[in-house]
């Protein structure tokens, strides 16, 4: 471990580092001595019958997994958050090594960054991307491989279900359901037991894990700490904006916008399940009509309940000295 003020440089050395997971081994690329690891599953794709739910943990693979290659972020509409799209500079296309993002509801993904794959006990941190709960991607980690070098850390960034996907509130229709509101979230404790699990060999200590975001993000970050199911999968929390608990929806406010939904899509009430065959991203992304359930004009985030709620993190005693 290096002592603070120090130089560090990546002590990756194969063109291709392999690494073993618990779900079975993952082929990352050695950016300027540091492994990158990009669009490794940590949870199954939510389709079907499983969308809306919580998501299990990803499948056993055999052989290698090809992970040099950016995982799909949640659907979305384009322009909210994709900065490459959105402010269009080459110097972005750059770093992304011109490799565009692609959308799917096979989103629950991670891109990990780390200077060694060795023995040693790095700090970790797991960025939460902002966009509120509707729109962003957690593939900007990719790009932290300077940072990781320089605080010789271990960076992982995550993408998650966003909008309809993570925050459609069934449970007033079917209690079954009672989760649907908040599975985006329950998707990132997911991904921390795949870092609680896996982290050790990319060089990380799963026992130092800092999850930090900025605006959605810290939002995201306020909600965990609030969690028990959260509870001992993380140190450390660093609040970027974000940090007053005024985006979260009662089950009441939740419901009308599940109405609203139905409303557009034409079903009835009691017809509410088939919104599990048309809630797809192609029928919501085919015309305009749709993009306001991807995007700020709906309000899709955490749904309050037990357990379940933002910390203010500005007046919470746990961050008083």
């Amino acid at each position: 471990m290096k002592k603070y003020g120090e130089a560090v440089f990546g002590t990756v050395t194969e063109e291709y580092p392999c690494v073993h997971t618990s779900h079975g081994s993952v082929k990352g690329r050695n950016k300027r001595g540091a492994a990158v690891f990009r669009g490794i599953p940590y949870g199954e794709a939510c389709i079907g019958d499983k969308r809306f739910r919580k998501a299990a943990p990803a499948s056993n693979w055999k052989g290698v997994r090809d992970c040099t290659h950016l995982g799909h972020k949640s659907w979305q509409a384009e322009g909210n958050s994709d900065l490459t799209a959105k402010l269009k500079l080459d110097l972005i296309l750059e770093a992304y090594e011109k490799e565009p993002e692609q959308m799917g509801e096979d989103c629950l993904n991670l891109n990990v960054v780390t200077p060694g794959l060795d023995n040693e006990k790095r700090p970790v941190a797991v960025y939460f991307h902002g966009g509120g709960f509707s729109a962003g991607s957690g593939s900007l980690a990719a790009l932290s491989d300077k940072w990781a070098r320089e605080e010789d850390i271990v960076v992982v960034g995550v993408n998650h279900r966003l909008n309809v996907f993570g925050y459609l509130y069934l449970g007033m229709l079917d209690e079954d359901y009672a989760d649907s509101g908040n599975a985006g979230i329950y998707d990132l404790i997911l991904s921390l037991e795949w870092i609680r699990d896996n982290i050790i060999a990319f060089g990380g200590d799963p026992d130092n894990v800092t999850i930090m975001g900025e605006s959605g993000g810290c939002m995201k970050v306020n909600t965990l700490m609030s969690m028990p199911e959260a509870r001992g999968l993380f140190r450390r929390a660093i609040c970027e904006s974000g940090s007053m608990p005024v985006n979260e929806n009662t089950p009441e406010m939740a419901a009308e916008c599940t109405l609203a939904l139905l409303r557009e899509l034409g079903l009835k009430k009691e017809e509410w399940s088939h919104a599990e065959s048309t809630a797809a991203g192609a029928r919501f992304s085919a015309g305009g009509r749709w993009k306001g359930f991807f995007s700020f004009k709906i309000n899709f985030r955490i749904v309050c309940a037990a357990g379940i709620r933002q910390r203010n993190s500005i007046n919470d005693r746990m961050f008083r000295r």
